[in-house]
């Protein structure tokens, strides 16, 4: 069985236009989703984008010497439109070698102040729950914030939503789930991030 990290990374935001592509506390956003899922567990990392050149530029800034990072392009017909982002993120891992009994960790790079150790919360409690189909985190209130989903590779690439069958619900603390839509969101994560908050 292999473990997928698997990362969406859009070109353009309607609400917030390169939103994927700034940083916070001086990093990349893309980077900061890279080094959350730089677990011993996961075996490799899937970026699947519509700009490639730009992710290979950022990417190779991240220091993952042991980790292979495969930058994927995604088609138009998962490019255009308001998709949920397991669409070509399913793309992506359809295109490589994977067993649809393999495990995708899936991470928005708006998603910032997620922890490595939520990650590998909720790959234990993957692990440790026969029969799920979904782990996915949300904020207190129970709104999802993008941070962590996990599920085999043919939930994945179901068709529908990826909010079906048996889902295990991981509430995670405001901060760590603050998900960046807007410029007000960067600026509150970048001062979380650098310790500036109040």
């Amino acid at each position: 069985m292999t473990i997928i990290g698997a990362i969406p990374v859009k070109k353009e935001s309607k609400r917030f236009p390169g939103k994927n592509f700034m940083k916070i506390g001086g990093d990349y956003l893309i980077n900061l989703a890279i080094e959350r899922l730089n677990l011993p567990i996961v075996d490799h990392i899937v970026v699947s984008t519509d700009a490639v050149e730009r992710v290979k530029a950022i990417v190779s800034e991240a220091w993952l010497p042991d980790k292979a990072i495969e930058i994927v392009e995604r088609s138009a017909s998962v490019t255009d439109g308001d998709l949920q982002s397991s669409e070509p993120i399913g793309e992506a891992i359809a295109q490589g070698k994977y067993s649809t009994e393999d495990i995708v960790v899936m991470t928005q790079v708006t998603s910032p102040l997620i922890r490595s150790q939520t990650v590998a919360r909720c790959l234990t409690i993957w692990e440790n729950t026969p029969d799920l189909d979904l782990v996915v985190t949300v904020n207190p209130d129970n709104r999802p914030n993008g941070g962590v989903y996990i599920c085999k590779v043919k939930h994945l690439i179901a068709p529908g939503s990826l909010y079906h069958g048996r889902v295990h619900v991981h509430r995670i603390p405001f901060d760590e789930g603050i998900d960046i839509d807007y410029p007000h969101q960067l600026a509150i994560a970048d001062a979380i991030a650098r310790g500036d908050a109040s």
